[in-house]
């Protein structure tokens, strides 16, 4: 049944303590299983508490969820967990209200209408996994296992790696996950050779340099840097650390720094180059690691005896501070002042995100980036940077193939077979372009989970298009959302209060750790956990597809995974807060803060407490980072080098490289292009009426759309803004003059591909010339919350892309504004 959110927890007692909120206006609707209402009617109003985990975003938070009677009412902080410390962002405070979302897919869905239309008829759970099944099946025995692709979302969980040994044992090389292979994981490859997560050791650090990266309000840990940044400002006289933000807006990161530099958007590898100009013509950067752990560093010769440029020649010679000023808008003086802060300053670390990577010249962006950390020697033992570390999981045997599966694999995953760029895994968003392609074979079956690109990708309508294109596809999702209504079965999932999961080696954190996620009730619908529901289906398949999968349940797959970290002893579960001396002496004698004879033992005090994690892991030579062809850091990347050669038969001439790069659109010729540095940003430059930078910004109250579902983030979408179930576009006050538009105008912004209506909203923090709007609003589906509310800006993006790694590019897109109507007709 329906009922007011208010009128639910006043039965159950609880608009008493602090979970009402229809004070704020928003007394939402639910969904309640009529025998739970009946049970909620004269109960005794019994309080208890469970452990579990956030996963509304990779993020993965400690939560501890507030029951009465045994139903949830309430989500707070666990304070136990090392990487949130008992904070949560406001979707997770809501979270509840996913729950009881009256718009939840309840049962498995068969499609009876055109694609697209939303109409669908209820089957039973036995049924569409025969049906999944047996379409499986058809692609086993005619040897087409790479026909099936898997669309996905990188999450941080295990389900994600129960997914990949999925497609591996199938037999298919299309798995494409949304996110993974970001710019930033690239730059590391080419700096380091690994495409593994960092992890970044902020203790001791004095000075912050960030290069665009909201980490207060979207990133790897939301509330994990909420946390930080107060700490970084409150550590005492002669402790705190310096922050000093870099980006064309004044994010809510850029607003408790010291200092906010407006670049010019797309030329942030200029003015980091530029940094490294003043600190190598001052002499003052690391010179024992740059000269023992570095190649390319310096001009060098290969083997048949060519001299390379290196990177400090190119630095001196073309990143002079004045030059790099004209480019970014950075005044020279305040380039210099940075620079030898940065290199004066004992501990300083260099961070990016955002616009850094997410342009056409993102790869360089991040590389040039990079080097500044590479200069300042933040590798070193006792530095800043490392790889994050994964939990001591039990060791999985190998997926066991058969020769159908080996077959599959063998063929060209569908991204390489279209993309023109350098790392086709990354380039997901011109999957739609190989399916329509057919080329170089069909997708026949398509699988959904986590991803929904027909309202994140800057081409919806090629996604839209390639979702009608394939004959049978299967949404793992707990909502109808824009993807979804394209599927021909929903086969939905639990959500994250009803079901087990396992969130482990979050981004940049620098310990190892894993968060344990758990029902903190019993499902109330007839949805299943994605996890079963794939382990049934490799069992139906059979063969060896089965036996790569011995588990009865996911829970069980989540034990197994965690019988390694019992047997070794490493690390320890979370626990109250303790100094950090007595961990070291406890583990020192291989001692540990809770005792269990067993593994069952284990599980319990793991479920209560919520995680483990090992503080102090393991020490490593700093070297191992460093899996280049060098084994060193490398400023010229030999490892871009062999890839680029890799695409092209035979032996490489340099007339076929440089027709190469110029089909790839970039500039650099020779050496150039194989060392970090400023590529000109490709724009849209197709109309001169064209005339403002258009950019994106996520908020941490509906990250990545996510949030839509939450009524309460409807709610607050705007509140910073202070506009409420609506969007907005942000101009500064003298752009905004220049076009004739005041604060509240209704405004039209028209790109190439389209136009929208929305509020202007006049702030200084924003750097003139450019404009931003909110993403995660403009739903076509998804639920009444959802659905209709606001505007989609990626819907008018430009289409471009990252000229390496094919990461879509979101500055690239220029609009014009027009006002429509005044503030009172608005």
């Amino acid at each position: 049944m329906e009922i007011s959110r208010r009128e639910f927890l006043r039965l159950l007692g609880a608009t008493g303590a602090g979970v009402s909120l229809a004070g704020l206006g928003c007394d939402s609707t639910w969904s309640v299983p009529d025998e739970m209402y009946e049970r909620v009617v004269g109960a005794p109003g019994i309080e208890t508490w469970k452990t579990s985990l956030c996963t509304l975003c990779p993020a993965g938070c400690g939560i501890k969820v507030r029951l009465i009677d045994g139903i949830p009412v309430a989500i707070g902080g666990n304070p136990l967990h090392p990487v949130n410390r008992g904070g949560v962002c406001p979707m997770a405070n809501v979270g509840v209200e996913a729950l009881f979302n009256p718009d939840r897919v309840t049962e498995p869905l068969r499609r009876v209408g055109a694609r697209g239309e939303g109409k669908w008829e209820p089957v039973s759970w036995d049924e569409a996994i025969e049906t999944v099944g047996s379409r499986l099946q058809g692609l086993r025995e005619r040897n087409e296992t790479n026909r099936l692709a898997f669309f996905t979302n990188h999450d941080n969980t295990l389900r994600s790696d129960l997914v990949a040994r999925f497609m591996t044992a199938f037999g298919s090389p299309n798995l494409c996950v949304f996110g993974k292979n970001n710019a930033s994981t690239l730059a590391t490859y080419l700096t380091q050779g690994h495409k593994k997560p960092l992890s970044y050791d902020f203790k001791n650090i004095k000075l912050l340099i960030n290069f665009g990266a909201d980490f207060l309000d979207e990133g790897p840990s939301p509330v994990r840097f909420n946390q930080l940044y107060s700490e970084f400002r409150n550590r005492g006289e002669g402790r705190n650390v310096k922050i000093v933000h870099i980006d064309s807006r004044c994010s809510r990161t850029a607003s408790i720094s010291h200092e906010w530099l407006p670049v010019k958007p797309g030329t942030m590898a200029a003015l980091a180059l530029g940094i490294a100009n003043v600190l190598i013509k001052d002499g003052q950067y690391d010179r024992g690691f740059v000269a023992a752990n570095s190649f390319g560093f310096t001009d060098w010769k290969d083997r048949a005896g060519k001299v390379h440029r290196g990177f400090k020649a190119l630095v001196e010679e073309d990143y002079y501070p004045e030059k790099v000023a004209r480019i970014t808008e950075i005044p020279a003086r305040r380039i210099v002042e940075l620079a030898r802060t940065f290199a004066t300053v004992e501990s300083a670390l260099v961070l990016a995100g955002g616009q850094a990577g997410n342009s056409s010249n993102g790869l360089y962006t991040l590389w040039a980036i990079e080097c500044l950390n590479g200069l300042k020697g933040n590798y070193k033992d006792n530095g800043n940077i490392s790889i994050c570390q994964e939990p001591p999981f039990t060791e999985l045997p190998e997926a066991t193939m058969d020769e159908v599966s080996s077959k599959g694999l063998s063929r060209p995953g569908m991204t390489r077979s279209v993309t023109p760029f350098c790392f086709p895994e990354n380039a997901v968003s011109l999957l739609p372009q190989a399916i329509l392609q057919q080329h170089p074979y069909p997708i026949e079956v398509l699988f959904l989970a986590n991803a929904n690109p027909v309202f994140s990708a800057t081409n919806q309508s090629d996604f839209v298009a390639a979702l009608e294109k394939i004959p049978f596809t299967v949404s793992f999702n707990s909502f109808v959302d824009e993807t979804s209504l394209y599927a021909d079965f929903i086969l939905p999932d639990h959500v994250f209060l009803e079901k087990y999961e396992v969130v482990h080696t979050v981004p940049t954190v620098p310990f190892s750790h894993l968060g344990m996620q758990q029902p903190v009730l019993e499902p109330l619908y007839n949805t299943r956990n994605t996890g079963d529901v794939l382990l049934q289906i490799a069992r139906n398949i059979g063969g060896t597809v089965a036996s790569s999968f011995p588990w009865p349940d996911y829970k069980e797959c989540i034990q197994f995974h965690l019988q390694g970290i019992y047997e070794r002893g490493a690390g320890t579960i979370f626990s109250e807060r303790m100094d950090d001396a007595w961990l070291k002496f406890l583990k020192r004698r291989g001692w540990q803060v809770f005792e269990y004879s067993t593994f069952e033992e284990f599980w319990q005090v793991l479920l209560d407490n919520g995680g483990w994690w090992d503080p102090f892991p393991a020490e490593t030579d700093f070297r191992t980072i460093f899996q280049t062809p060098s084994k060193r850091f490398e400023f010229f990347s030999q490892g871009l080098q062999r890839e680029i050669r890799s695409q092209i038969p035979g032996t490489a001439t340099g007339e076929e490289i440089r027709s190469l790069l110029q089909k790839w659109k970039i500039e650099a010729r020779g050496d150039l292009a194989f060392l970090p540095h400023y590529e000109s940003t490709r724009f849209d430059d197709s109309n001169p009426e064209f005339d403002l930078h258009l950019l994106p910004y996520n908020l941490i109250t509906n990250i990545a759309g996510g949030g839509c579902v939450l009524p309460m983030m409807q709610e607050l979408f705007g509140m910073l803004a202070r506009e409420y179930w609506g969007s907005w576009i942000e101009f500064n006050p003298d752009t905004a003059r220049k076009h004739g538009i005041s604060e509240g105008d209704m405004v039209k912004v028209t790109s190439s591909k389209g136009s929208l209506e929305v509020k202007a909203k006049l702030l200084p923090t924003i750097k003139p010339g450019v404009v931003y709007m909110p993403v995660g609003l403009g739903h076509k589906a998804y639920g009444r919350f959802a659905k209709g509310i606001g505007v989609n800006p990626y819907e008018i993006f430009f289409e471009d892309y990252d000229s390496i790694g094919g990461v879509s590019s979101l500055t690239s897109t220029k609009v014009a504004v027009e006002r429509i109507r005044g503030k009172e007709q608005a």
